[in-house]
């Protein structure tokens, strides 16, 4: 969404999957997790429909019944709040839920003295499959199954215990490999995207630096051929006008004429040419920031912004980009804003988000490239942070003419 503010200038503002139609980015997960619900739902109903008959024929007390009941409605909410929103939840937060849902299946278990509750394993295995790396998430689920299969000893038939156990244990073992699976090739396509973004956005500025090359070259060219051979006819013809024959000084004076006006011309048409066009930074942020599927992206750019120099924009949306790298890999960041102002001496941009932060700040090699291309143009950066205060960036360019005015 580009949306102008009252004082000039442009907001952009990408939400998360960024443009590409309802069957990518946000669209997608939005479709994958409501059928992850969904099917986490009829799973908890599944558990809990043989309840009534049990109820009906007297082997389950009312009490039982609707504290079973309960119970598989605590479940069934946690995972719904577990598996919706579109902002990542934190993970402590998910392992806490998780961590609930696994003690009341368990409890379940002893209350009700049936084996379907370790449907609901099945589910607390999909769940940290989707929250933590494959070797962790197999230890919870060793864990959880130990628990059910010690429990299931207690009350199960003998027998039966084994049996259950180890068939709970495949189906979690599957639930957990398919999340995890999903779970990578959803971070594969956002990171995919980031880098079409990033591909897309330099591409622009390599097209607005090669125009205004070429457009320096061709000046270039007209004023060292044409502008010397034209004025070395203009000379001759000078001498020639001074010549002895009377009559041919009329049409000298013509030829002199047209050869000033050529010359004219000529510098009118090179400075044209070696008049800078800007370079679309704007635009360069904006595809940027569209390719970025977590965090959200608030982009601000005032209109009369004008960058000349291919090298300062660069340099600019590198800044840009990698302060959204950073949001994204290592701040847990659900905002990043990024803001440019334009002084009469200088461009400067702004980018900060809303993550965790840190007490130091340690230059990685992000950085330390940030700060070097920065004073390799005469710039500064500037970088603050403090817990729970997010991560901010200032970078500062002077401005530049693209080339000096021609002769």
């Amino acid at each position: 969404m580009c949306r102008g503010s009252g004082t000039g200038e442009h907001d952009f503002r990408q939400g998360p999957g960024g443009p590409g139609g309802p069957y990518t980015g946000e669209a997608m997960r939005d479709r994958e997790g409501l059928l992850v619900r969904i099917g986490g739902l009829v799973a908890c109903a599944m558990v809990g429909f043989p309840l009534w008959p049990a109820l009906a024929e007297g082997q389950l007390s009312a009490r039982v019944t609707f504290l079973g009941l309960g119970g598989l409605a605590l479940f069934a909410l946690l995972f719904w709040w577990l598996t919706g929103g579109r902002e990542p939840r934190p993970r402590g937060v998910q392992l806490g839920i998780v961590t609930v849902q696994i003690l009341l299946a368990l409890g379940l278990t002893v209350l009700l003295d049936y084996t379907l509750t370790g449907i609901l394993l099945v589910l607390t295995a999909a769940a940290l499959g989707s929250i933590l790396p494959l070797r962790p998430a197999l230890l919870w689920v060793a864990a959880q199954t130990v628990g059910y299969g010690w429990i299931a000893s207690l009350v199960f038939n003998s027998g039966v215990p084994v049996v259950v156990t180890l068939s709970f244990a495949g189906f979690q073992l599957f639930a957990l490999h398919s999340a995890a699976t999903a779970r990578r090739e959803r971070e594969a396509r956002e990171e995919l995207a980031r880098a079409h973004a990033e591909v897309l956005a330099t591409r622009q500025l390599l097209e607005d630096s090669s125009r205004a090359a070429e457009r320096v070259r061709i000046s270039r060219e007209l004023h060292d051929v044409m502008g010397h051979h034209l004025a070395a006819l203009s000379l001759s013809l000078e001498a020639a006008r001074h010549a002895p024959p009377e009559e041919t000084s009329r049409h000298v004076e013509t030829a002199q004429s047209l050869t000033r006006r050529m010359l004219r011309e000529v510098r009118r048409v090179v400075s044209r040419l070696r008049e800078a066009t800007p370079v679309d930074l704007a635009g360069a942020l904006a595809t940027l920031a569209a390719g970025t599927g977590r965090p959200e992206v608030h982009l601000t750019i005032p209109e009369e912004l004008r960058i000349d120099d291919p090298e300062r924009a660069h340099a600019l949306l590198r800044c840009a980009q990698e302060a959204l790298t950073n949001a994204i890999r290592h701040a847990g960041a659900k905002n990043v804003w990024i803001e440019l102002t334009q002084g009469p001496q200088e461009i400067e941009l702004r980018a900060r988000d809303d993550g965790r932060g840190a007490a130091t700040i340690q230059a990685g090699n992000g950085l330390l490239g940030m700060r070097e291309r920065l004073e390799k143009l005469g710039g500064q950066l500037a970088v603050d942070s403090a817990p729970g205060h997010g991560f901010a960036v200032t970078a500062r360019v002077p401005l530049s003419p693209l080339g000096a005015a021609v002769p």
